[in-house]
C-alpha cells in the first residue's frame, strides 16, 4: 500500500507528518487529509485571529495535493 504524509500549515507553523499513513489509494488519501484539517482547526480554535489552516498531503514519490479551510472566528453579539 501506498504511504501518505499529511504536513499541517497553519499561521507560522507547520507540522510535518514524519511517519505517514499507508493507505489503499489517493482517494482514502483524499479522505484521511480532511480529518487531519479538522484536527488541524481544533488546534487553533482558541486563537482570536482570522486565517486558513491547509493540509499537504505528499507520497513517497513527491507527488502532492493540498486542502485548505478558512477560519473566521466572531464574537456574539450581546
Amino acid at each position: 500500500m501506498p504511504r501518505y504524509f499529511f504536513d499541517c500549515h497553519k499561521a507560522a507553523s507547520i507540522t510535518i507528518d514524519d511517519e505517514g499513513e499507508e493507505l489503499p489509494n489517493i482517494e482514502a488519501a483524499r479522505s484521511h487529509a480532511i480529518v487531519v484539517l479538522a484536527d488541524c482547526i481544533r488546534e487553533v480554535a482558541d486563537s482570536p485571529a482570522d486565517g486558513s489552516v491547509t493540509v499537504e498531503v505528499r507520497d513517497v514519490a513527491g507527488s502532492s495535493f493540498t486542502i485548505t479551510a478558512a477560519i473566521r472566528m466572531e464574537q456574539a453579539r450581546d
